[in-house]
């Protein structure tokens, strides 16, 4: 329901929600109006209970039998007729930072052949990381934003208060201790009411302006010098770049005055430590990748990177590839976009809809759409929907009948994550070093089962029932943490969670950058 994920004491009573209160002992515990409506979301009279086949006179209730045979009928006849790769699997942000579906997608497209399994991410926050892992690490990093550490606060196209309450809140005592804050933002919020500084930006103009602050710190020699002889390559080649983007020719790009550029860049660059918060709506722009670049550049040669108060690497836990292969499947639906490819070890979704229309670079005639509702959510929606209308099949697995699922041949309902077991980590969504366990509290309704064991048993009936070998969602999680030396049973001993790394201040001076 919310990728932060926040600790839950739940209450029931004759297998119904009656109430949530936050669990104190967790590292997230401060409840936003969502987690007050779960009840009401879990036990909707709309949630689809039943599997649910398309035929000439509407939707027709089918066992699980029969949607395991039709979908593994016409899988099959769409590899015979037009190859693997016609299929793409889209699985959405609703598993981010789980420990079940993904792997278990992930093994069913290695087996089928397809190189298409893509997911939310391409619509979220993979430029960011990939701007960030250009900038420091190609191993794939997300630099994260250390609050309760810091003296200064860049709030940079973000609005926690709506979105992200936990940092709101860490904001505010921050700024309460008398950490200085600016606020970056086309829409004066109410943070941006309490900030030292307000800049009220023109909409996708951020880079530009990243790159203006950068003219300042480095014309008025503000930045950490020794950081830049030591750990930078291309640092003149960067200042003479920045001479392109004074503040007047930048005030006129973003309509920010230059001299509230001037004082930003003086605030950020002089204030030990500072960081910088940034989120999905600088993701979205077209130059999203060059924007968070500019950026990190902005957090490396002021001192900030990886440094208690500024913008500092989680540690990320090191699980299992349960892949089955990573021999070459062929070419995914997004070869026009090879670092995203190469980053992400994924195709991008955000050209399917454009392949599916033109056949292009080669024909998509099955896509399975897992948690997610491209219909709604992806960019042109008539167009989106043209798209999947085309297709020889789709297939929805999901709680409810959105509007992607209005489209499909076939409708397979999953459990809500009240109802499932659960591994979720926080290195991404929660930036700690923390994960979590947790067991289902209430039983799901109808017929509606977890999404790891649809894909299972869907693997079972194409065939390859011996890569399937697990019966709970407690085997796949064990399997998963195997080369981090967590055990299940730990995990059961520890309901609350446990940290499985500790962060250490400049880990650059002892591994260098990649």
């Amino acid at each position: 329901m919310c990728f932060l994920r926040c600790g839950l004491n739940v209450h029931v009573v004759d297998n119904r929600i009656e109430k949530v209160t936050p669990m104190r002992k967790h590292p997230f515990n401060t409840l936003c109006p969502k987690a007050r409506g779960i009840g009401e979301w879990v036990h909707s009279p709309a949630r689809v209970t039943r599997p649910m086949k398309r035929s000439k006179g509407g939707w027709k209730k089918i066992s699980w039998d029969e949607a395991f045979d039709y979908l593994a009928d016409k899988l099959t006849t769409i590899r015979d007729e037009h190859g693997a790769r016609s299929l793409v699997v889209y699985s959405g942000m609703a598993f981010a930072g789980t420990y079940d579906v993904r792997a278990v997608v992930q093994r069913f497209c290695d087996l089928y052949g397809t190189p298409n399994l893509t997911t939310g991410a391409a619509y979220c926050h993979w430029s960011r990381v990939i701007g960030h892992s250009l900038t420091f690490d190609y191993n794939v990093v997300e630099i994260i934003p250390d609050v309760d550490n810091t003296a200064c606060i860049l709030n940079w196209g973000t609005n926690p208060e709506e979105s992200r309450m936990p940092l709101a809140l860490k904001i505010k005592r921050a700024k309460k201790r008398g950490a200085r804050l600016i606020v970056i933002d086309p829409r004066r919020t109410a943070m941006a009411k309490e900030a030292d500084i307000f800049a009220q930006i023109r909409p996708g103009t951020d880079c530009a302006l990243a790159l203006a602050l950068l003219n300042v710190i480095i014309g008025e020699r503000l930045y950490d010098e020794s950081f830049v002889q030591r750990w930078t390559f291309g640092f003149e080649q960067l200042a003479k770049h920045l001479e392109s983007y004074p503040p007047e020719k930048v005030a006129e790009i973003t309509w920010i005055p230059a001299d509230t550029i001037r004082e930003i860049a003086r605030l950020y660059a002089t204030t030990k430590p500072a960081t910088i918060v940034q989120y999905v709506s600088l993701d979205h722009s077209i130059n999203g990748i060059h924007t968070s670049r500019s950026i990190a550049i902005l957090m490396a040669i002021t001192g900030n990177f990886d440094i208690q108060g500024g913008n500092i690497v989680c540690p990320r836990l090191k699980t299992a590839n349960l892949s089955i292969t990573k021999a070459s499947k062929g070419v995914p639906i997004s070869p026009q976009y090879p670092i995203f490819n190469m980053f992400v070890k994924r195709p991008t979704a955000s050209p399917l809809t454009e392949v599916i229309l033109s056949e292009k670079p080669y024909s998509v005639k099955a896509l399975i759409v897992q948690g997610a509702n491209p219909a709604l959510t992806w960019p042109n929606s008539k167009k989106v929907k043209a798209a999947l209308s085309k297709l020889d099949l789709l297939v929805v697995i999901d709680l409810f009948m959105t509007e992607t699922a209005k489209l499909a041949d076939l409708f397979l309902p999953a459990t809500a994550f009240l109802e499932r077991k659960q591994l979720v980590t926080y290195g991404v969504t929660g930036h700690l070093p923390f994960i979590f366990r947790a067991d289902p509290v209430i039983a799901p309704p109808g017929q509606c089962i977890d999404d790891w064991r649809i894909w299972c048993e869907l693997g079972k009936r194409m065939g390859y029932k011996e890569y399937f070998p697990w019966e709970d969602a407690d085997e796949i999680f064990e399997a998963y943490l195997q080369p981090t030396g967590i055990t299940i049973d730990q995990l059961k001993r520890a309901p609350f969670g446990i940290f499985y790394a500790q962060w250490q201040e400049k880990a650059y001076t002892r591994k260098g950058f990649n």
